[in-house]
């Protein structure tokens, strides 16, 4: 036996190899059914020419969507406003730091101190109540 005419580990027998011009997947891969998604996003990223101060600019078509939204919510379009603070909430967008997360603890140690100082405030304010309204009444 030769040492091409070896059967072993990535070398399977000639008669079930397939034969040369014959793939081992005829149809190959079945294509992808597009969704609405991916063809929406691939509709957005396609470049949309624009005038901004007369000169044209380039853009995809989701900024020119976003400045139009923009503009019109500036020029009062109440629906433009609407739509705009409904995409600024929530996508998140605005915010320079995201909001810090509370500690249980430091929760609870702020409520006693508010609880406390109001009770201050209530005793302080009943204790020099009765005084200033008998020297507003002299």
């Amino acid at each position: 036996m030769a040492e091409y005419d070896k059967v072993g580990y990535g070398r399977p027998p000639k008669h079930s190899q397939f034969p040369k011009g014959h793939s081992g997947n005829p149809s190959g891969r079945p294509k992808t059914v597009p969704s609405l998604r991916s063809d929406l996003a691939d509709e957005l990223q396609q470049l949309h020419e624009i005038f901004e101060n007369g000169t044209p600019k380039t853009v995809t078509k989701q900024r020119a969507i976003i400045k139009s939204l923009t503009a019109a919510a500036i020029d009062n379009d109440m629906r433009a406003v609407t739509a705009l603070l409904s995409m600024i909430r929530q996508y998140d967008v605005g915010t320079d730091e995201p909001p810090s997360e509370v500690d249980i603890e430091d929760l609870d140690q702020l409520e006693a101190y508010v609880s406390n100082e109001r009770k201050r405030l209530s005793q302080s304010s009943l204790s020099a109540g009765p005084s200033s309204d008998q020297d507003a009444k002299k």
